[in-house]
C-alpha cells in the first residue's frame, strides 16, 4: 500500500511539473506579443567587461523569363503579428568605461569579437593570430604581395559555355615570391564584359572569392553571358593589414577624431562614445541604452550638465582627405604596392559559348522579403548588363525612374540613414517633383528633410542618426533612430515603406558600438511591424569606394559593416535586404558617396522590390 501510495504521489507530481511547463510557456508566448521590446542596456557606468558629404550592340545575356504574377497576393505580403511576436533579438550590453583611468582599448588585442560571427572566414584568421598558430605582427616583406600573388583560370574542363560556373584559384605570397601557409587576405573579383569591337562599357557581375585558410583562395562566378570577358582580381589590403585594421578600431574612442560639443553657456568640451581617465563626477552622460546611444562629454567648468547641448562638431588629429590609413605612414599600406592593387594574372581572358541547352531559371517576383531569402550566399547579387542592373536572385523590373511617382503614390516613405541615404533622398525628390522643407542652412547637412507632392499625395522623409555624427549641427539636426522609427504611425502600414542604411560614421570604433546601434533598431522594427503589420521595410547594404577618407580609410570597414547588416536583420519575417555590395564591386566608385548613375541604380532596384509592376 506504501509502495502504491508512492507510486501516486510520483505520478502526481510529475504531472504538475507538466502542467506547470504548459503554463508558463502559454503566459510567456502572451508576454512576448503584447510587450514593448525590453531594454536590451544597462546603464551601469561602473562595470567594465573588458558621411561628411562632400554602335549599339545586341546583347547576349542569359535572360530569365517568368510566368510569375508579378502582382504579390495581399496574403503573402501580410506579416502575421504571431510571427512578428516570436521573433526575439539579442541583447547586447555596451559596458561605461568611466570608472577605469586610462582605458580605452577592450580587453583583447582586437575588441569585441561578436561581429566576427558574420564574417566566419576572417574570425578563422583571428583566431589564429590569437593562439599564435599565425605569427602578427611580421617584417613587412613575409607579407602577402600582389605582384608575386598569382591568378590562374582553371581551364581544364574544355569549353565554357553559358550557364556553367568560371572557377579559378589565387594563390597569395610574399613579397620573396614565398607562399603564403595561411588566409585573411582580401581579395575582390570582377568579370568584366568584352564588347564585339574590344572595348568595354563596364557591364559585368561581381564574383565570390573563398578564403580556404591556407593561403589558397577560390573565386567562383555564375556565367550568364557568351563572348570574351576578362577576369579582374585587386588585393586590397593582404591579411596583415586587414589584422593591424581590426586592431586599430578595437576601441571605444575612434582614432584621429574629436568630437566636441558646446554648452549652453558658450564652453567647449569633447565627447566621446567612451572618455576614459574621467571621474563620473566630472563627466555628463547623453547616453539612451534604450535608443543604442552611449554617448558622453566632458562636464563644463562653469555650469552644470544640461538637458541636451547647444552645437556638436567634429575635428581631426590628421587632413581628413588623406591617402594615408589613420594618419600615418604604414608600409603595410601602400597606394601602387600593396593597397588596392591588381594581382599576378588579373586581367585573364574568358570565352564563354552559348550552346541553347543551358535551361533558363524562373525567378520568382522581388519582394521587401525577397534580399533576406538568398539560399546561396556565394551567389551574386546581380550583373550590370547594358547599363542596366539585373538581379540573380528575383525578377526585378527593367525600369528607370519614371515610375518612381506611380509608385510612390499615395504612400509615406521613410529614408533614414547616413548622407548616402540622403542621396537617395535628393534623387528621389527631384523624380517625384518633392517640395522640401528643411532648416535653411548649408552647414547642417545632415537636417531633417520633408518632401511632398500633393497632386500625388506622396509624403517624403529623411532623416539621419544621433551621435556619433562627424557633421556640425544641434541635437535635433540628428535624431535617434528609434525615435524616428517608433514616430510612425497608420493604420495597418499597408502605405508605408521604410528604406534604412547607416555605417560611415561607426567606420573608427569597435563593431559593438555599431552592433549596440543595430539591436536598438531592430526592437524598433519588430514593434513596429506589430502595430503596421503591412509596412515594407528594406535594409540597404553599404558601398564599395576606393578613396581614403578620415570616417572611412579603407572600404574594407564599410564591406565589414555590409556583412553584418545583410545577416542582422534576416530573422525579422517581411524586412528586406538590398545589397549594394555587389553593384559598387562591378562599378568601383571613387568615393563613399557613390555617383549620380550608382544611386539611381540602386533606387530603381529598389522599386522592384516595393512596387512590383506599378
Amino acid at each position: 500500500m506504501a509502495l502504491r501510495s508512492g507510486r501516486d504521489t510520483l505520478m502526481l507530481l510529475i504531472v504538475l511539473v507538466l502542467f506547470s511547463i504548459i503554463i508558463h510557456d502559454w503566459i510567456f508566448e502572451q508576454t512576448l506579443s503584447k510587450a514593448v521590446v525590453t531594454k536590451p542596456f544597462g546603464r551601469d557606468i561602473t562595470k567594465c567587461e573588458c558621411d561628411s558629404q562632400s554602335g549599339e550592340v545586341k546583347s547576349e545575356i542569359l535572360t530569365t523569363t517568368t510566368t510569375t504574377s508579378t502582382r504579390v497576393p495581399e496574403s503573402t505580403k501580410r506579416i502575421s503579428n504571431a510571427a512578428i511576436s516570436r521573433t526575439k533579438v539579442e541583447t547586447l550590453d555596451l559596458p561605461k568605461l568611466l570608472s577605469v583611468p586610462g582605458l580605452v582599448k577592450l580587453n583583447t588585442t582586437f575588441g569585441s569579437t561578436g561581429w566576427r560571427q558574420y564574417l566566419p572566414q576572417l574570425d578563422a584568421h583571428l583566431t589564429k593570430v590569437e593562439s599564435g598558430f599565425v605569427k602578427w605582427p611580421i617584417d613587412v616583406r613575409r607579407t602577402t604581395s600582389p605582384n608575386t600573388t598569382h591568378l590562374t583560370v582553371e581551364t581544364g574542363q574544355g569549353p565554357m559555355f553559358v550557364g556553367d560556373t568560371l572557377k579559378a584559384t589565387i594563390i597569395a605570397r610574399d613579397f620573396d615570391g614565398k607562399d603564403k601557409t595561411y588566409g585573411g587576405d582580401y581579395f575582390i573579383a570582377r568579370l568584366i564584359r568584352i564588347l564585339p569591337d574590344g572595348k568595354t562599357n563596364n557591364d559585368g557581375i561581381a564574383c565570390h572569392v573563398k578564403d580556404e585558410g591556407t593561403g589558397r583562395y577560390k573565386v567562383s562566378v555564375p556565367l550568364v553571358w557568351s563572348g570574351k570577358s576578362h577576369l579582374i582580381v585587386h588585393m586590397v589590403h593582404s591579411s596583415e593589414g586587414i589584422t593591424q585594421l581590426v586592431h586599430n578600431t578595437s576601441a571605444y574612442i575612434g582614432p584621429g577624431a574629436i568630437h566636441q560639443a558646446t554648452f549652453p553657456l558658450g564652453e567647449k568640451t569633447q565627447c566621446d562614445v567612451m572618455l576614459a581617465g574621467q571621474k563620473p563626477e566630472n563627466i555628463c552622460d547623453f547616453s539612451e541604452p534604450e535608443k543604442g546611444v552611449s554617448w558622453f562629454c566632458v562636464k563644463p567648468k562653469n555650469e552644470s550638465c544640461p538637458k541636451a547641448v547647444t552645437w556638436m562638431e567634429t575635428t581631426y588629429t590628421w587632413a581628413a582627405e588623406t591617402h594615408l590609413i589613420m594618419g600615418v605612414v604604414d608600409p603595410l599600406y601602400q597606394k601602387y604596392i600593396n593597397w588596392n592593387v591588381p594581382i599576378n594574372g588579373s586581367g585573364s581572358a574568358v570565352v564563354v559559348f552559348d550552346d541553347g541547352q543551358n535551361e533558363r531559371k524562373e525567378l520568382t517576383t522581388c519582394k521587401t522579403n525577397s534580399g533576406m531569402q538568398m539560399l546561396d550566399h556565394n551567389l551574386p547579387s546581380g550583373l550590370f548588363i547594358d547599363g542596366r542592373w539585373k538581379s540573380l536572385h528575383c525578377a526585378n523590373q527593367d525600369s528607370n525612374m519614371a515610375r518612381l511617382k506611380r509608385c510612390f503614390q499615395n504612400k509615406v516613405v521613410y529614408l533614414i540613414g547616413d548622407s548616402t541615404m540622403r542621396q537617395w533622398y535628393y534623387e528621389i525628390a527631384g523624380e517625384a517633383e518633392l517640395v522640401t522643407k528643411s532648416e535653411n542652412t548649408t552647414v547642417v547637412w545632415q537636417q531633417p528633410r520633408t518632401g511632398t507632392n500633393k497632386a500625388y499625395n506622396i509624403t517624403v522623409y529623411y532623416r539621419g542618426h544621433s551621435n556619433p555624427v562627424h557633421n556640425p549641427g544641434p541635437p535635433r539636426s540628428s535624431p535617434f533612430l528609434t525615435d524616428t522609427i517608433d514616430g510612425i504611425t497608420g493604420s495597418d502600414g499597408k502605405d508605408i515603406m521604410i528604406f534604412f542604411n547607416i555605417g560611415l560614421h561607426f567606420n573608427l570604433y569597435d563593431p559593438s558600438v555599431f552592433l549596440q546601434r543595430l539591436t536598438a533598431v531592430k526592437n524598433s522594427f519588430i514593434t513596429l511591424l506589430r502595430r503596421l503589420p503591412k509596412a515594407k521595410i528594406v535594409i540597404r547594404g553599404t558601398n564599395g569606394h576606393e578613396s581614403s577618407k578620415i570616417t572611412c580609410p579603407s572600404h574594407w570597414f564599410s564591406y565589414r559593416f555590409h556583412k553584418i547588416l545583410q545577416t542582422f536583420f534576416s530573422d525579422i519575417p517581411g524586412v528586406g535586404f538590398l545589397d549594394t555590395w555587389d553593384m559598387t564591386t562591378v562599378h568601383p566608385q571613387e568615393d563613399v558617396h557613390p555617383d549620380k548613375n550608382m544611386v539611381l541604380s540602386q533606387i530603381t532596384m529598389m522599386l522592384s522590390y516595393v512596387c512590383g509592376t506599378v
